[in-house]
């Protein structure tokens, strides 16, 4: 299961959009790179293995997420500027109005499966609250799925997410 790299434009795009709206339920997509396909696989957590790298976010909602008619447009939107730029969107990001909740609504589930349809990576970062993720502290990536480590000094954050499987990182956010 490929791991996910954040650019600190996209880790500090979902910071801000949870900081600006801490008492509400905030969203964004993920946007990454087109891939090439590959043609051999990688050890899984090895030197070499594959890591989906997110390069920008885009907020999307907040309050009111389940918006259908306004989540349709901005998909589509949103897809047309990514094929003009070479890009792809290829993760969901969701914080609820809780601060301890991290499990995903139907409208995170349905948005993450539609864009599974169109990347095999996709990702569905479930977060106890973005407005929090200031207080962000380096963490060892070697604690398992769901551990993130925020390496600002060099320029990126990651996190280990399975693909279309909500993980939470409580550790980020107490």
């Amino acid at each position: 299961m490929p791991g996910v790299k954040l650019t600190t434009q996209a880790y500090c795009k979902m910071v801000l959009h949870g900081a600006k709206y801490p008492h509400c339920a905030v969203n964004g997509l993920l946007v990454a790179e087109k891939q090439k396909p590959r043609k051999e696989h990688l050890p899984l957590g090895g030197p070499g293995a594959h890591h989906t790298l997110f390069v920008d976010c885009i907020p999307l909602f907040h309050g009111t997420l389940a918006l259908a008619p306004m989540l349709e447009v901005a998909l589509t939107l949103i897809d047309s500027w990514c094929k003009d730029n070479s890009y792809v969107i290829a993760g969901y990001y969701q914080a609820n109005e809780r601060v301890k909740d991290a499990s995903p609504n139907q409208v995170a589930e349905k948005v993450a499966s539609r864009i599974a349809e169109g990347f095999s990576d996709t990702a569905l970062i479930m977060a106890t609250h973005l407005a929090q993720m200031g207080r962000v502290r380096r963490q060892s990536a070697s604690r398992g799925q769901g551990a993130a480590t925020a390496q600002m000094a060099t320029g990126e954050a990651q996190a280990t997410v399975p693909s279309l499987r909500p993980e939470t990182t409580p550790d980020l956010f107490s």
